[in-house]
């Protein structure tokens, strides 16, 4: 992915460079290509040159205007809170860009999936040269010949095809491209929708960019499962980097019974999974009550929030004491949500049973004052995960009209993070250059 990087300017610096700076990410490498050294001198001073150099490395990420990338200022009010989390929502229902309804102009290619008989059965069938090559990239490949991992590789399209079966009358006049990709998985067969098949959620991580459909008749599962499944092997955090929209992987899916189903459920594993990855730094006791504010403006809910000294007066002495060396923007809260019916102007039922959700929301745990060290210290950002579960939980109960009709819903998430500073900057995160210190 290339991120193209503009130089950034410090303290009234308004060039840097005279030509492009970029970044160039890969998974396995990352280089700066900067101007020579005798280009540097002839255009700053050393000092600013080093400063703007740093800063431009510390904020190579924070160029896409992605909802994380301003933090929530100091003493925020709920309506700038309730703006910031309805982005934070709006950002996890990005799912719907692996899913696709077929446009005339775009090439699609099939996907087979057989379970290792099957397998077996087609390969004895081809000849003796394609069984030869296909069987030197099954052992070179990761899985091997195991059939309970899934073994995905890219094929010339055979005369007849893996499967015969008539193709779906949305497909054809599409072009469909010269290959076709073979998946083989022993995946356990259920019918729920919600029965993710958790092997094949690997194959768009596998496969090149471009528009797929799954050959009817090739496998038992679920197609809605299927969509879900594509949907979570889909999700990349990319909310810090600048995206290039021409590397997607869409699959084919039309609208059905279950497509509500399955979108509120992706929508509410993306809103989890983007809740842990935000770094501390961004991710603080505000922001998870920025999120708990949107739900329940989106859900028809109420919103209550205890935070700072009032923690002592409501008899939450353990929630202040984890966060009160934090500043007014990371300091600790109590955020408590309730939602009943989604009709407002109707009083709550209280025969409906009563389900409450408890999320841990400790947004960093660096172990109070005996500090951790490096390696315990790496993942305490996602301490706040139970918080995350539960948020993203209440959304699914809360978004299917069926669920919701069916119970009362709390959530109680305690919100707070290990300080011991009130301007210190937390492991893994980035910098805000629009905190100032004033204390």
């Amino acid at each position: 992915m290339r991120a193209w990087v503009r130089s950034v300017p410090l303290s009234g610096v308004d060039h840097v460079y005279t030509r492009k700076t970029w970044v160039f990410k890969s998974c396995t490498r990352r280089w700066l290509k900067q101007p020579s050294r005798f280009q540097r001198v002839r255009q700053s001073t050393g000092h600013q040159r080093r400063a703007c150099q740093l800063w431009t490395l510390k904020q190579v990420e924070a160029t896409a205007g992605a909802p994380f990338c301003d933090s929530l200022p100091e003493d925020c009010s709920p309506e700038k809170s309730l703006e910031w989390g309805q982005r934070l929502l709006a950002y996890s229902g990005r799912f719907r860009q692996g899913w696709c309804t077929l446009a005339p102009q775009n090439s699609v290619t099939p996907i087979d999936l057989l379970d290792s008989a099957a397998f077996e059965d087609w390969i004895r069938k081809q000849s003796h040269e394609f069984q030869s090559w296909l069987r030197s990239v099954e052992s070179l490949s990761a899985t091997g010949s195991d059939p309970r991992e899934l073994f995905c590789q890219c094929v010339p399209e055979l005369d007849p095809p893996m499967v015969v079966t008539p193709e779906p009358t949305s497909l054809h006049n599409v072009p469909h491209t010269s290959w076709s990709v073979l998946a083989r998985a022993d995946v356990p067969f259920s019918r729920g929708a919600l029965r993710v098949p958790w092997q094949l959620a690997a194959i768009p991580a596998r496969v090149p960019p471009g528009t797929y459909y799954i050959r009817e008749g090739s496998s038992k599962h679920s197609l809605s499962a299927i969509a879900l499944a594509w949907a979570l092997g889909n999700y990349v955090f990319d909310a810090y980097k600048t995206r290039d929209p021409w590397i997607s992987r869409k699959l084919v899916w039309q609208v059905s019974e279950e497509t509500s189903l399955i979108e509120t459920t992706a929508e509410a594993a993306f809103l989890v999974r983007d809740l842990i990855n935000v770094p501390a730094e961004h991710m603080g006791p505000a922001a998870l009550e920025a999120c708990a504010r949107a739900l329940t403006h989106r859900h028809k809910g109420s919103c209550r929030v205890v935070r700072g000294d009032a923690l002592l007066a409501e008899n939450f002495p353990q929630i202040h004491a984890v966060g009160r060396a934090a500043s007014m923007r990371h300091e600790p809260r109590l955020i408590e949500l309730h939602f009943s019916d989604q009709d407002a102007s109707r009083q709550p039922d209280p025969s409906l049973p009563l389900v409450v959700i408890i999320g841990k929301g400790v947004t960093f745990d660096s172990g109070g004052l005996d500090i951790k060290p490096a390696q315990a210290m790496r993942l305490m950002k996602k301490d706040m995960g139970g918080a995350a579960h539960a948020l993203g939980l209440a959304h699914l109960l809360r978004a299917e009209p069926q669920l919701a009709a069916r119970h009362r819903l709390c959530v109680l998430v305690a919100g707070c993070g290990e300080r011991h500073f009130r301007r210190s900057v937390s492991p893994g995160g980035c910098p805000d250059r629009t905190q100032r210190h004033n204390d």
